[in-house]
């Protein structure tokens, strides 16, 4: 993976330079090829704009993968739909691993995770899923 960054580290960096960020924007929800790709948001944002680079060069990544196509058959082609789907979803609660409580999220179509602190939204992403991508590449885009 590393190998396919840095040989295209070049126009990576002018693709994330082509994206700004809202002065108080706290996510995204991110598309490629006009379907969602996922979702990231967070609870303040300075956050999000620190990490708004980095997450457009994963996404950006992404894209080159043929075997992280979303599911166009989800019925996940819109926002909204991509929205109306995580709200649905089941999300069961675990203790996290430092502070606060991690949500994993999981449906046929969508997985990904939250983490809560004092019952506050810290960091949610969501990430929709195709019927033949496997359990472990879920866990690892989640």
């Amino acid at each position: 993976m590393s190998d396919i960054y840095e040989s295209r580290s070049t126009s990576l960096y002018e693709f994330v330079e082509s994206f700004t960020v809202g002065p108080h924007q706290i996510g995204s929800i991110f598309v490629l090829n006009d379907v969602v790709a996922g979702l990231d948001l967070f609870d303040q944002p300075l956050i999000f704009s620190k990490l708004f680079p980095k997450l457009v060069r994963g996404y950006a990544l992404d894209a080159l993968e043929p075997e992280t196509q979303p599911n166009t058959d989800a019925g996940q082609g819109s926002a909204t739909e991509f929205i109306k789907t995580i709200v649905a979803a089941n999300m069961n609660g675990f203790p996290a691993v430092g502070m606060g409580v991690d949500h994993r999220i999981a449906d046929k179509n969508i997985s990904g995770g939250a983490l809560f602190f004092d019952d506050e939204l810290v960091h949610l992403s969501v990430f929709p899923v195709s019927e033949n991508e496997s359990w472990e590449n879920q866990v690892r885009r989640s």
